[in-house]
């Protein structure tokens, strides 16, 4: 079993390996080899599985469901109707 790697050894290591200092006093990586250390440490940690996504909530009843136009005018007419008889709807 290959040692583990923490975050800051494969900064480490990539900083002692990789880094430059180029002909203007500029640094930098090279990126290829630095990617492959960083893709092993990534290895280490198992991928988390996919997530089933929850059932959505059922349409509510019609009851409480919102009409717009005229049958909301005829469901608002119809239930006002009914309260002011004593009737249920």
């Amino acid at each position: 079993m290959p040692p583990i790697l923490t975050a800051e050894h494969v900064v480490r290591r990539i900083a002692a390996k990789y880094a430059y200092v180029d002909d203007r006093g500029g640094v930098g990586i090279r990126l290829e080899p630095a990617a492959a250390i960083v893709r092993q440490y990534g290895e280490q940690f198992p991928r988390p599985r996919e997530r089933r996504q929850a059932p959505r909530a059922s349409k509510p009843p019609k009851s409480d469901r919102r009409c717009s136009g005229k049958s909301a005018e005829r469901a608002l007419f119809l239930n006002l109707g009914a309260k002011s008889l004593n009737i249920r709807a």
